[in-house]
């Protein structure tokens, strides 16, 4: 036999370890878990495709057995892949499944419903290995539609995982889909002569069995952690905020304690001088400067009480106004007619 052929036998050996392999150790970290369960059944139908097709060759190749059988058995493994794969995909990267999953398990029922066409041989025919080593098959054209069905969920599978590659932040899932993907496309669908198919099997389960292995992926201590981490990180923001919220009152409490002690000075100056007028100017002038005010202006009411008079002021536009005499009609005109009308601050 030529050398592709023992590739293409070793290729569906290692990948047959692999899956096995791979739905065990997921299983035993967490059987209870339902993505842990999704992912095992999905490994373990991609397991018994790689044991079909390797019993299909080594079958051709001794001339033992029933390679037509093998052929169907392992054409059934893999269209139940695709619909697998996307009940899995969509529970690990947490979207809602009630509609995925009815998708899902109309293309199962599809698949089933198939079934008793697969096996009269009106699908896929007439299993043999070419003088190059490659193991082929023939295809009726409902074969290469029915075809199609596995390829259009595993691409359903692979969307999910990018639209949602920056909230998982797991690359080794979205890497494996499109290893296998692309391999049933171009080895499978297109048929290029060469075992594309076995290889990129071998090469997905790797990848995806690295991620699992180094990442600890579905493993429930790891999704412990990164829960445990998702809270730490809230509480942090939240305690963040609540130091903030104290900064700020503290720096409220430090500018009213500035004010009240500038009051008190104002207070005691004023105490000090018994000239109204001189008192005033005392007044806005130590108000402007404890207080970082512009201008400060002290109004009080004529004798009549229809017009509140500016005394005093503080900046040089108040001295203008003080020099013209300004006043403002009590109770009619902006703030100062307003308090001085309500007896209210403002």
């Amino acid at each position: 036999m030529p050398w592709v052929f023992w590739l293409d036998l070793a290729a569906y050996g290692v990948s047959t370890v692999v899956a096995t392999a791979l739905a065990m150790m997921v299983l035993a970290a967490g059987v209870y878990h339902s993505v842990n369960r999704r992912f095992a059944v999905f490994v373990s139908a991609e397991a018994a495709w790689a044991i079909f097709a390797l019993l299909l060759r080594i079958s051709l190749w001794t001339s033992v057995g029933n390679p037509s059988l093998l052929l169907e058995l392992a054409t059934l493994a893999f269209a139940l892949t695709g619909p697998l794969l996307l009940m899995f995909t969509v529970r690990y990267v947490g979207r809602p499944v009630w509609g995925v999953d009815t998708a899902a398990g109309m293309g199962i029922l599809l698949v089933l419903a198939l079934t008793p066409f697969l096996f009269r041989h009106q699908l896929i025919y007439s299993p043999r290995i070419e003088p190059n080593g490659v193991t082929t098959h023939d295809l009726t054209f409902w074969g290469f539609v029915a075809g199609v069905l596995p390829a259009l969920y595993s691409f359903w599978a692979l969307i999910l995982f990018w639209r949602e590659r920056r909230r998982t932040g797991e690359p080794f899932m979205a890497a494996s889909v499109f290893i296998f993907l692309m391999g049933f496309v171009i080895g499978g669908l297109l048929r290029v002569p060469f075992p594309v198919m076995s290889f990129s099997t071998t090469v997905s389960v790797l990848v995806l069995g690295y991620g699992i292995v180094s990442r600890q992926l579905l493993n429930p201590l790891r999704e412990l952690t990164v829960e445990l981490e998702r809270k730490v990180a809230e509480r942090t923001g939240e305690l963040e905020e609540a130091v903030a919220r104290l900064r700020e009152a503290n720096t409220a409490l430090e500018r009213r304690a500035l004010q009240l002690a500038a009051s008190a000075e104002v207070a005691r100056e004023a105490a000090a001088i018994r000239d109204v007028g001189k008192l005033l100017d005392r007044v806005v002038r130590l108000i402007s400067e404890r207080f970082g005010f512009y201008h400060t202006g002290a109004f009080l009411l004529d004798e009549g009480k229809e017009y509140a008079v500016l005394r005093a002021a503080s900046s040089e536009g108040g001295q203008r106004m003080l020099a013209r005499g300004h006043r403002l009609k009590v109770g009619e005109v902006g703030i100062v007619g307003w308090v001085a009308g309500t007896g209210r601050p403002r």
